[in-house]
């Protein structure tokens, strides 16, 4: 019945991906439960995209994504996540059905090894955040040594910026957004700059408020500032200057001929 009711679901969504969601409702397993939960915020937290079952084994897939699929790195369990990821920067919607939740003997039959697989399954995850993470790092340690050089908080945040920009471009480009390079470099350039220069008037703005204003001790300050401005910035790069790629472009160069016929 369940497999009907993905098939069904894909049928009437013939552009998406359609997941079989259980609603661990009652006796689950605990590092099922576990699991589940914390890649459902991970998830989230990566990527912006909220699903109540990111690990069913029971997905419908259109066969004009196939050969898009075919793409897609990995195997076993962080394949599964992967094209949830790449599903979502494509713009290609996930749509989950309600299916039964079984485990049989504790779920004793999984081929899920909690450690090696659960490492698999989240560098996707950390692969996205990755590089917001090191020019964070980046910009936080050259504000403060500019400013012990300076001791000119303006000239301190800008040089910073710079730098960790460029760290920052570089491998969004290159690692995450856009590692095949469908966004034309001037395009992208011209995106990011955008970006950081709104970020970096934020940025400064929210610094010298904790800093100037309230006193509040300058690496703490720039901690709070890089925090709040984390998943503004990555959203930003996101949706605004790596977006090229639509589904249908995806599924257009990516399928193979005879499938698209």
């Amino acid at each position: 019945w369940d497999i009907l009711t993905v098939s069904a679901a894909l049928s009437s969504n013939p552009d998406c991906i359609v997941l079989g969601a259980r609603d661990f409702a009652g006796e689950i397993p605990l590092r099922s439960r576990f699991g589940n939960a914390a890649t459902r915020i991970a998830l989230r937290l990566a990527s912006g995209l909220s699903l109540q079952d990111t690990q069913t084994g029971l997905r419908g897939y259109p066969a004009s994504l196939l050969g898009w699929l075919l793409t897609i790195d990995g195997d076993r369990f962080d394949y599964e996540l992967s094209v949830l990821l790449e599903a979502k920067r494509r713009e290609i919607e996930a749509v989950e059905v309600p299916i039964t939740t079984i485990y049989i003997d504790d779920n004793e039959s999984s081929h899920f090894r909690p450690v090696i697989d659960s490492v698999r399954v989240y560098l996707p995850l950390l692969r996205f955040s990755m590089s917001s993470l090191v020019a964070a790092a980046v910009d936080f340690a050259l504000v403060l040594a500019l400013m012990a050089l300076t001791g000119n908080l303006a000239i301190s945040v800008v040089g910073a910026r710079v730098c960790s920009a460029a760290v920052n471009f570089t491998m969004n480009r290159r690692l995450v957004f856009d590692p095949a390079g469908r966004t034309p470099l001037p395009a992208a350039i011209a995106g990011y700059g955008a970006v950081a220069v709104g970020i970096l008037i934020a940025n400064y703005a929210i610094l010298y408020v904790l800093y100037e204003q309230l006193g509040v001790y300058l690496g703490v300050a720039k901690l709070a500032t890089e925090v709040s401005l984390f998943l503004a910035s990555y959203t930003l790069q996101k949706h605004f200057v790596f977006s090229r790629g639509s589904a249908e472009e995806t599924r257009r160069a990516a399928a193979p001929e005879s499938l698209v016929q």
